[in-house]
């Protein structure tokens, strides 16, 4: 019985399409192979950088910790994490408010560090030296001020006149100690200066000898005066939302280490006339705006309970009240008329002498010497970037 046998030419193009799936197949199979080793090496290349970056933020923050343990921390500093990544940190702290300081970044260039901030930069690196990952941090210190032996500090100029009866008083007699300071100049003229002038700028009217200029520059906590305002507001004994202020307010006696009890005015505040507000204790007066007291007008504080009296703004104590505190004050600081202030004296801004009555003028109060007040928090990141 003959069969029909099938044609050479069908026999050839099933060995063809035989070939070409063979071959899609391979081809397939040797995508997807490709496709898991780039993933492979996209995760291998992920991991990598993830724990360059871990090792970069775990420098960072060892360096907040030098930071949180002395706002003077510059390092360099360096450390190995348990799987074998490394890294290395630098601070450039700025945070007296003198003039803005800069670094070098090998991307960005030249990077401001303002004044009460510092920057951190920490590189990560991996086990065998692979591609470094750098992280930079804009750091805000808290408030953590001390006075010193300063009676008068001024971030900016002390400057104007008094007569020749007032002047700058030592705490008591034969001490010496009413010492001035401005981080620009001094250009004041008194009556007498119990103690010191020095000036960082080329100017000291009060101090004649070449070590009245060019001095250091002392810290005046400017940039961190916000958060010393929102901390005084969140700790309010008493809050005050405009109009007079009480008669008088009785706060705890003095123990060192802890702020007194806080007044908080909320807005400025100007009394004048007769009004007084007598404080007893350790108190804190906080104004939310600027202060200017005139007349017979006073906010009398108790003699050497370290009271405060800050002011979110400009600060003017004029006419014949007496008035004891540290005043403190953002902005600017005049002491004008015939009032008799005891105490000592911080502005953010500059202080001016003002008045040329037969009394009045300022004296220190030595109690405030090394006078500290320090905001319980931590530094804190303001600015990050990584790359």
């Amino acid at each position: 019985m003959w069969t029909q046998r099938p044609a050479r030419s069908q026999r050839g193009f099933a060995l063809i399409f035989s070939l070409f799936i063979m071959v899609l197949l391979l081809i397939t199979t040797l995508l997807l192979l490709q496709n898991a080793q780039g993933t492979a090496a996209n995760t291998r290349a992920n991991e990598l950088k993830n724990g360059a970056l871990n090792a970069a933020e775990a420098g960072a923050n060892k360096a907040m910790d030098a930071l949180d343990g002395s706002l003077a921390a510059t390092g360099p500093g360096s450390g190995t994490l348990a799987n074998g990544y490394k890294y290395s940190y630098t601070i450039y702290p700025n945070l007296s408010n003198g003039p803005q300081r800069t670094y070098t970044d090998p991307q960005l260039g030249s990077i401001v560090v303002p004044s009460a901030m510092a920057a951190i930069v920490s590189v990560g690196t991996g086990p065998v030296l692979e591609r470094p990952v750098t992280v930079e941090e804009i750091i805000q210190a808290p408030v953590n001020f001390n006075l010193g032996s300063d009676a008068i500090l001024a971030n900016v100029d002390i400057s104007g006149h008094w007569n020749h009866k007032i002047g700058i008083e030592e705490s008591s007699p034969g001490a010496n100690d009413a010492n001035i300071h401005a981080n620009r100049n001094v250009t004041a003229d008194v009556g007498f200066l119990h103690g010191t002038a020095t000036a960082s700028g080329t100017t000291d009217s009060l101090n004649g000898s070449p070590g009245g200029v060019n001095t250091s520059q002392q810290f005046v906590p400017l940039g961190q005066f916000p958060a010393l305002i929102q901390y005084m507001q969140n700790h309010a004994s008493v809050t005050v939302n405009g109009g007079s202020l009480a008669s008088s307010y009785t706060c705890p006696a003095y123990v060192a280490g802890v702020l007194g009890r806080v007044i908080f005015y909320n807005g400025s505040l100007h009394p004048s006339g007769q009004a007084k507000t007598t404080f007893t204790g350790d108190c804190i007066l906080v104004i939310n705006g600027d202060y200017d007291q005139t007349g017979q007008a006073s906010m009398a504080f108790q003699a050497s309970q370290h009271s405060i009296m800050l002011v979110n703004g400009n600060a003017s104590y004029a006419g014949n009240a007496a008035t004891s505190a540290l005043l403190w004050s953002k902005g600017d600081i005049t002491l004008d008329g015939n009032a008799n202030i005891t105490g000592a004296v911080v502005a953010g801004g500059s202080v001016s002498f003002g008045g040329g009555g037969s009394g009045g003028g300022f004296e220190y109060d030595r109690s405030f010497l090394n006078f500290q007040v320090n905001i319980p928090s931590k530094i804190k990141t303001a600015a990050y970037a990584e790359y």
